[in-house]
């Protein structure tokens, strides 16, 4: 093991009154950007050290997320939503009013 080098950096940033953003940052030539960031508000940005909403993600690459159960209420909030049927074997998205299905 390099003692210089350190694969992970984790760090709690007070910026003024911005107090309780976590972030996660890796080594590489530019120092240590942060990869993953927490807000106070409990706000998760993956590739951003802003996040918007609840997740945000910010680059290119694939998703994918674990299944859920149950079903969010189609409206105005979730407008965009996506979610699968496994009885159906069909993604469904919501247009602010109805799920309809993708294909």
């Amino acid at each position: 093991d390099n003692v210089g080098t350190k694969d992970l950096n984790l760090y709690g940033l007070q910026k003024g009154s911005a107090l309780g953003i976590v972030s996660f940052g890796t080594n590489d030539t530019a120092g240590y950007p942060a990869r993953l960031t927490i807000l106070r508000s409990g706000n998760v940005g993956i590739g951003t050290t802003n996040p918007a909403n609840l997740l945000t993600l910010h680059g290119a690459g694939m998703l994918q997320l674990q299944a859920n159960t149950s079903v969010m209420t189609c409206d105005g909030t979730n407008a965009g939503g996506i979610y699968y049927n496994g009885g159906t074997y069909k993604h469904y998205g919501c247009n602010s009013t109805d799920w309809l299905a993708l294909y």
